[in-house]
């Protein structure tokens, strides 16, 4: 094999590369926490990444307002195993739609996201999807349904209600 350290300059390069590459390997050894955990927390859109089981415990979760392992397993229709309830909730956890708290032996999970902000993430994902994002659309697809008399005119009480509210 032929040696290619033949001059001064062969030589002070290679040290040079060699230490660029130690001072960059140094770098990332010592940086590589930073880039597991995000700096900023992004905003994502609920329920759009989840499972559909994953879903369900996360409609549990909302209407509880916080749940153990076996209010989740209480509450849900053909119920798997209950270590793969934890394993799900452990996974909901990792994607940053729960979080918990211990409570002698157990753990009880709470979402992350407050209850409206949740509502308004949903209702903005359908509207997007379904309604090509117009809110007249999907106040019409709600007067198609079955609705109310009474169900009726809160929905003009709140029309009005929000009419006065952008005048001021």
């Amino acid at each position: 094999m032929r040696n290619f350290l033949h001059s001064p300059l062969d030589i002070e390069l290679a040290f040079s590369y060699n230490a660029t590459c130690e001072i960059f390997r140094n770098y990332f050894r010592a940086t590589q926490y930073t880039f597991t955990k995000p700096i900023l927390k992004m905003p994502k859109p609920l329920y759009i990444f989840l499972s559909r089981r994953e879903a369900q415990i996360m409609d549990i979760i909302y209407k509880l307002g916080e749940a153990s392992v076996a209010n989740v397993l209480k509450k849900l229709p053909d119920p798997p195993g209950y270590n793969s309830i934890r394993v799900l909730l452990t996974i909901l956890e990792k994607k940053g739609y729960l979080t918990h708290k211990k409570e002698g032996q157990r753990y009880i999970y709470i979402p992350t996201e407050v209850p409206a902000k949740a509502k308004r993430s949903a209702l903005d994902h359908v509207t997007k999807t379904f309604f090509d994002g117009s809110a007249p659309k999907v106040v019409s697809a709600l007067l198609d349904s079955k609705i109310t008399e009474e169900e009726l005119s809160e929905l003009s009480k709140l029309i009005e209600q929000a009419k006065r509210e952008r005048q001021k």
